[in-house]
């Protein structure tokens, strides 16, 4: 599966897209929430499990991203240089718990009042540590792309500076 991640794409093998679907499925299943999404950073719906009844689940990612860089701001002018680790909103019927996965990507998890905040955050911090092996090869994809295009800007502009030099 792939995603654009700031105008690059970000390519999840099967294996990583079941295992994000499968803990999606069981994040569900412990904690009666009604939907739980997994998204990127830039607000793209991945993968969803649960209900989305009433509302756009894409479109709810795109505000939890939103609403994500937000709070981070917020956590700079605070002095938390990694930003907030999790959001939690609380309505009249349904709440909402934000939580990031790593610096790409994060859940967002729709209960009802029925449900315990408590368990909710027990249960999606274990899905997080549970996807953090599935999630590592995209992390070092990611690193590994950074140092190639950091290599080889550094020898094209090598290559014109020596050029224009004359050298």
């Amino acid at each position: 599966m792939e995603r654009e991640r700031n105008g690059k794409r970000v390519i999840l093998s099967e294996q990583t897209f079941e295992k994000i679907t499968e803990t999606l499925s069981w994040l569900v299943a412990k904690t009666q929430a009604r939907t739980a999404l997994f998204c990127d950073v830039n607000g793209h719906l991945i993968a969803q499990r649960g209900e989305t009844v009433g509302y756009d689940p894409h479109a709810l990612s795109a505000v939890a991203a939103g609403e994500f860089s937000a709070t981070s701001e917020l956590a700079k002018m605070i002095g938390q240089s990694d930003g907030f680790v999790y959001l939690y909103h609380e309505g009249p019927e349904s709440n909402v718990y934000i939580s990031r996965v790593n610096p790409d990507f994060f859940l967002v998890v729709v209960f009802d009042h029925a449900v315990a905040l408590g368990m909710v955050r027990v249960f999606t911090r274990k899905a997080i540590e549970s996807l953090a092996p599935a999630l590592k090869p995209v992390e070092e994809e990611k690193a590994s792309q950074e140092a190639f295009l950091d290599l080889e800007f550094s020898t094209l502009l090598g290559r014109q500076l020596d050029q224009s030099l004359g050298i």
